[in-house]
Protein backbone atom coordinates (compact mmCIF):
# COMPACT_ATOMS: atom_id res chain seq x y z
CA UNK A 1 0.00 0.00 0.00
CA UNK A 2 3.07 2.61 0.57
CA UNK A 3 4.40 1.47 -3.09
CA UNK A 4 0.35 2.77 -4.38
CA UNK A 5 0.47 5.77 -2.47
CA UNK A 6 4.40 7.16 -3.26
CA UNK A 7 3.32 6.24 -6.79
CA UNK A 8 0.22 8.31 -7.08
CA UNK A 9 2.43 11.46 -5.19
CA UNK A 10 4.84 10.91 -7.56
CA UNK A 11 2.00 11.25 -10.25
CA UNK A 12 0.63 14.44 -8.90
CA UNK A 13 4.55 15.85 -8.70
CA UNK A 14 4.93 15.17 -12.01
CA UNK A 15 1.57 16.79 -13.31
CA UNK A 16 1.95 20.04 -11.34
CA UNK A 17 5.51 20.57 -12.75
CA UNK A 18 4.14 19.92 -15.80
CA UNK A 19 1.49 22.45 -15.93
CA UNK A 20 4.52 24.92 -13.95
CA UNK A 21 7.06 24.27 -17.21
CA UNK A 22 4.07 24.87 -19.58
CA UNK A 23 3.70 28.42 -21.07
CA UNK A 24 0.02 29.23 -21.36
CA UNK A 25 -0.59 32.10 -23.62
CA UNK A 26 -4.22 32.50 -24.16
CA UNK A 27 -3.86 36.49 -24.96
CA UNK A 28 -1.17 38.60 -26.78
CA UNK A 29 -0.01 40.52 -23.83
CA UNK A 30 1.91 37.88 -21.49
CA UNK A 31 4.81 37.45 -24.02
CA UNK A 32 5.07 40.45 -26.48
CA UNK A 33 4.92 44.12 -25.92
CA UNK A 34 1.99 46.60 -26.02
CA UNK A 35 1.30 49.24 -27.71
CA UNK A 36 -0.91 52.21 -25.22
CA UNK A 37 -1.62 55.25 -27.23
CA UNK A 38 -3.58 58.18 -25.86
CA UNK A 39 -7.03 59.39 -27.30
CA UNK A 40 -8.87 61.89 -25.52
CA UNK A 41 -9.67 60.58 -21.62
CA UNK A 42 -8.53 56.86 -22.99
CA UNK A 43 -5.79 55.08 -23.63
CA UNK A 44 -5.68 52.39 -26.64
CA UNK A 45 -3.86 49.41 -25.18
CA UNK A 46 -3.16 46.73 -27.86
CA UNK A 47 -0.84 43.91 -27.07
CA UNK A 48 0.85 42.17 -29.83
CA UNK A 49 2.26 38.48 -29.17
CA UNK A 50 5.80 38.91 -30.07
CA UNK A 51 8.55 41.17 -28.82
CA UNK A 52 9.82 42.37 -32.56
CA UNK A 53 6.77 42.20 -35.29
CA UNK A 54 7.74 40.76 -38.04
CA UNK A 55 6.42 39.60 -41.27
CA UNK A 56 4.20 36.34 -40.51
CA UNK A 57 1.51 36.06 -38.32
CA UNK A 58 0.56 38.41 -35.04
CA UNK A 59 -2.02 37.95 -32.31
CA UNK A 60 -3.29 41.57 -31.03
CA UNK A 61 -5.53 42.27 -28.27
CA UNK A 62 -7.29 45.38 -27.42
CA UNK A 63 -8.10 47.14 -24.44
CA UNK A 64 -9.62 50.40 -23.74
CA UNK A 65 -8.04 51.86 -20.07
CA UNK A 66 -9.27 55.25 -18.54
CA UNK A 67 -6.27 57.92 -18.89
CA UNK A 68 -6.24 58.74 -15.64
CA UNK A 69 -7.45 55.70 -13.59
CA UNK A 70 -5.68 52.92 -15.81
CA UNK A 71 -9.52 51.13 -15.49
CA UNK A 72 -10.32 49.46 -17.89
CA UNK A 73 -13.37 51.07 -20.08
CA UNK A 74 -16.43 48.48 -21.15
CA UNK A 75 -16.93 48.31 -24.17
CA UNK A 76 -19.03 45.52 -27.03
CA UNK A 77 -16.71 45.42 -29.93
CA UNK A 78 -13.62 46.98 -31.66
CA UNK A 79 -13.78 47.29 -35.25
CA UNK A 80 -10.16 46.97 -36.39
CA UNK A 81 -8.95 47.98 -40.46
CA UNK A 82 -5.32 46.83 -41.41
CA UNK A 83 -4.32 49.25 -44.50
CA UNK A 84 -1.22 48.84 -46.17
CA UNK A 85 -0.07 51.79 -48.19
CA UNK A 86 -3.64 53.24 -48.00
CA UNK A 87 -5.41 49.73 -49.66
CA UNK A 88 -7.65 47.96 -46.87
CA UNK A 89 -6.20 44.28 -46.53
CA UNK A 90 -8.51 43.87 -43.46
CA UNK A 91 -11.70 45.11 -41.99
CA UNK A 92 -13.90 43.79 -39.17
CA UNK A 93 -15.61 43.74 -36.09
CA UNK A 94 -14.48 41.46 -33.13
CA UNK A 95 -16.84 41.44 -30.33
CA UNK A 96 -15.79 41.11 -26.50
CA UNK A 97 -16.27 37.60 -25.19
CA UNK A 98 -17.05 37.74 -21.34
CA UNK A 99 -13.64 36.40 -20.52
CA UNK A 100 -10.33 38.47 -21.63
CA UNK A 101 -10.04 40.97 -24.25
CA UNK A 102 -11.32 40.91 -27.86
CA UNK A 103 -8.46 39.42 -29.97
CA UNK A 104 -7.27 38.66 -34.18
CA UNK A 105 -4.31 37.18 -35.80
CA UNK A 106 -3.34 38.51 -38.56
CA UNK A 107 -0.49 37.00 -41.27
CA UNK A 108 1.51 40.33 -41.96
CA UNK A 109 3.69 40.26 -45.58
CA UNK A 110 6.17 42.63 -46.41
CA UNK A 111 5.88 46.53 -44.60
CA UNK A 112 4.16 49.63 -44.74
CA UNK A 113 0.93 48.36 -42.57
CA UNK A 114 -1.51 50.70 -40.65
CA UNK A 115 -3.84 49.54 -37.92
CA UNK A 116 -6.96 51.86 -37.36
CA UNK A 117 -9.04 50.29 -34.20
CA UNK A 118 -12.54 51.79 -33.34
CA UNK A 119 -13.90 50.78 -30.09
CA UNK A 120 -17.97 50.77 -29.65
CA UNK A 121 -20.54 50.46 -27.28
CA UNK A 122 -23.32 48.73 -29.00
CA UNK A 123 -23.35 51.36 -32.26
CA UNK A 124 -21.90 54.31 -30.58
CA UNK A 125 -17.94 55.03 -31.15
CA UNK A 126 -16.08 55.61 -27.78
CA UNK A 127 -12.63 55.84 -29.08
CA UNK A 128 -10.17 55.71 -32.43
CA UNK A 129 -6.91 55.01 -32.39
CA UNK A 130 -4.33 54.70 -35.37
CA UNK A 131 -1.25 53.73 -35.85
CA UNK A 132 1.77 52.69 -38.13
CA UNK A 133 2.94 48.82 -37.57
CA UNK A 134 6.88 48.73 -38.05
CA UNK A 135 7.56 45.29 -39.18
CA UNK A 136 11.56 44.01 -38.45
CA UNK A 137 13.90 42.27 -40.91
CA UNK A 138 14.24 38.82 -41.27
CA UNK A 139 17.63 38.89 -39.40
CA UNK A 140 15.60 40.14 -36.07
CA UNK A 141 12.86 37.46 -36.44
CA UNK A 142 15.53 34.39 -37.00
CA UNK A 143 17.44 35.97 -33.81
CA UNK A 144 13.74 35.31 -32.00
CA UNK A 145 13.24 32.09 -33.23
CA UNK A 146 16.67 30.85 -32.35
CA UNK A 147 16.00 32.29 -28.43
CA UNK A 148 12.53 30.31 -28.80
CA UNK A 149 14.10 27.62 -29.73
CA UNK A 150 16.96 27.26 -26.88
CA UNK A 151 14.32 28.40 -23.90
CA UNK A 152 12.35 25.39 -25.17
CA UNK A 153 15.37 22.63 -25.08
CA UNK A 154 16.19 24.31 -21.82
CA UNK A 155 12.85 23.90 -20.46
CA UNK A 156 12.62 19.98 -21.94
CA UNK A 157 16.07 19.54 -20.55
CA UNK A 158 15.13 20.86 -16.87
CA UNK A 159 11.94 18.87 -17.31
CA UNK A 160 14.00 15.86 -17.53
CA UNK A 161 16.43 16.21 -15.19
CA UNK A 162 13.99 17.12 -12.59
CA UNK A 163 11.74 13.65 -13.39
CA UNK A 164 15.22 11.58 -13.09
CA UNK A 165 16.14 12.94 -9.86
CA UNK A 166 12.33 12.74 -8.51
CA UNK A 167 12.66 8.95 -9.35
CA UNK A 168 16.05 8.45 -8.06
CA UNK A 169 14.33 10.14 -5.06
CA UNK A 170 11.46 7.47 -5.23
CA UNK A 171 13.75 4.61 -5.98
CA UNK A 172 15.78 5.24 -2.47
CA UNK A 173 12.98 5.26 -0.41
CA UNK A 174 11.64 1.74 -1.56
Amino acid sequence: MHYSQSKKRFSLEIILLSLILIPINTHAHPSGQSVEIKTGEFYADIGLSNDTLSPGDVSFDFNLLNAESRQPIPFTAVEVTILKKEQIEFRGAIHKQDFGPPGMRYLFRGNDYRMKTIFLDGYTEIATVEFPIELASAATQNSNITRKIFLASLIIVLGVLGGILMFRGYAKKK
